[in-house]
């Protein structure tokens, strides 16, 4: 029962951590985009780059990592 909870534990710290460099970066990235990207782009599909694309990217390295 420990090493269970301890190893789920440890794994959803670690995709915490993925989460956060990837928003991160993910920002960071935006921050040096020239404004003519985003008179081309939808507002809500810009919003979405960070949490959304961010979590599915954090899910499937999660589960690759779970599989291996």
């Amino acid at each position: 029962g420990v090493g269970t909870f301890l190893g789920s534990y440890c794994l959803s710290d670690v995709a915490r951590n993925v989460v956060h460099t990837l928003r991160t970066t993910v920002f960071n990235h935006m921050l040096h985009l020239p404004g003519r990207y985003f008179d081309e782009n939808s507002p809500g599909h810009l919003i979405t780059r960070v949490p959304y694309h961010v979590e599915q990217l954090t899910g499937a390295a999660t589960q690759a990592l779970t599989i291996s």
